[in-house]
């Protein structure tokens, strides 16, 4: 099977590139928190401020799978 994305690699990651990703993924995803929570309470509009908090409340959930994957795959998050 033929890919024809630029940087394709047939490669699985290595371990350590992987973890790398994954502490990645979690510093994203917290740092997307704290700015949805932000923009939140920047609006007056309590239907806007409701979804926007919800958003943040997906990120936050998205945060806490990361870090399963890391507990499980990388061994304790701080040594990913």
């Amino acid at each position: 099977m033929s890919h024809s994305r630029p940087g394709y690699n047939h490669k699985p990651p290595s371990p350590n590139n992987f973890c790398h990703m994954v502490k990645e993924a979690i510093t994203d995803e917290i740092d997307a928190v704290q700015m949805y929570a932000k923009m939140a309470n920047m609006v007056d509009n309590m239907t806007l401020k409701t979804l926007i908090l919800s958003i943040a409340g997906d990120e936050y959930g998205h945060a806490k799978t990361w870090i399963a994957i890391d507990t499980l795959l990388c061994g304790h998050h701080s040594q990913c």
